[in-house]
Parts: structure tokens; sequence; C-alpha cells
């Protein structure tokens, strides 16, 4: 057991390590351009401004509400945390998967049960669009991905561009595009095929009857003479 903690403080240390690497490397020249406001008055009209694209966002309301923090900060702050974090976790082995489905389940669930004790019906089609589409994405990593790849470079990957996908499906209305464009067009070619199929056997059946009742009837006719 300690040497698997052991192992883990190292891995850790050298996500850390990357990470403070690559700070280093940003180029501060390029920062000289960003203008900064120089008046309170021009800090409040920024604000206000990107306020305006989170409105609706549930939980950043009750955020607000609480800590008075207008919601581009807050998005801001919990922006970097978020990218912090998932950048660290997601080079200690296991810890990216963990994080992936936190993210992908936690916020969910919470807004699905307010959506179902409300009256509105909107959030209900919403967050069960977010849920068909979350389960292709489960259904592609166990027939597709693999156990053994989500651990392994690509697997890292992949779940860091899964994590950027979830968290547009939850709050830039991603879920919906995805499924018009992917999850309804394939479920629909199945279920046209599962169509198909059922029809065919149907007419199997009915012919395999059809013939039974012939042959019955034959026989039949033969006992009688």
């Amino acid at each position: 057991m300690a040497m698997d903690m052991e192992d883990l403080k190292d891995q850790f240390n050298d996500a850390v390590k990357a990470v403070t690497d690559s700070l280093k490397g940003l180029d501060v020249d390029s920062l000289k351009d960003i203008k900064i406001p120089a008046s309170k008055e021009e800090v409040l009209e920024i604000t206000e401004k990107y306020d305006k694209k989170f409105d609706g966002v549930p939980f950043l309301d009750e955020l607000v509400e609480q800590t008075q923090i207008p919601k581009s900060i807050l998005v801001g702050v919990i922006g970097v945390a978020s990218l912090l974090f998932t950048i660290v976790s997601f080079n200690v082995k296991f810890l990216g998967v963990f994080t992936t489905n936190l993210i992908g389940y936690a916020y969910p669930a919470y807004a699905s049960i307010k959506a179902i004790n409300s009256e509105q019906k909107d959030d209900d089609t919403k967050w069960l669009t977010y849920w068909v589409v979350y389960s292709y994405f489960f259904l592609f990593e166990m027939l597709v991905l693999g156990p053994v790849a989500q651990v392994s470079a690509f697997g890292r990957t992949y779940f860091l561009a899964k994590v950027a996908a979830l968290t547009w499906c939850q709050f830039g209305g991603g879920a919906t595009i995805l499924y018009n464009l992917v999850v309804y067009p394939l479920t629909h070619t199945f279920f046209k095929t599962k169509e198909k199929i059922e029809d065919y056997l149907g007419q199997f059946e009915e012919y395999n009857n059809s013939a039974y009742m012939k042959r019955a009837a034959t026989k039949e006719d033969e006992d009688e003479n």
C-alpha cells in the first residue's frame, strides 16, 4: 500500500511539474496588448456585458445570491480552478476518469432532480436529451475505446475532449445539437432496420404457419382416404 501511495505521489508531483513548466513557457510579451480597464465604471460595464451571457444558468443565479459576486467573475474563477484541476488530474493514473465522471454526473443529476420537481417541461426535455447523449459516450467507451485505452495516452486525450464536450452539452446547448446531428439519425436508422427485420420475420412466420396448415390439411385428407 505504501508503494502505491509513493507511486501516486510521484505521479502527482510530475503533473504539477508539467503544469509549472508549461506556465514558464508563456509568452509574457503577448500580454502587453491586453487592455486593462482603467476605472470602476469600465469594470462594471464589462462584467454586466458578460453577465448577460450566463443568464438562465440556475446554479450561477444561486451562487450570485449567496456571494454577491458577478456571474462573469464566478465563471472565471470556476473555469480557472476547473482547468487547473483537470490538467493535474489527467496526469495522475485513473484520476482523469474519475474527474470526467464527476463532471458528467454531478451537476446534471442535480439539475435533473430539479427539473423533475418543476412544472416546466422544457427543462425535462433538456436533461433527458443530455442523458441520452451521455449514454452514447458510455457505449462508445465500452464498445470502441475499451478499458485499456482509457488509461493510455489516447484515453487521456479522449477524456479531456469529453470534459469539454460534456460542459458544452450542459451549458451551451450541445446536447440538443449532438442529438439532432448524431443520436437521432443513428437511432432512427436502427429502428427502421429493426422494423424491416420484424416485418421479414413476420412474413416468414406467416409463411411457415400457412405451409404447416397446408401440410396438416393434406395429411388429414390422406388419413380419411
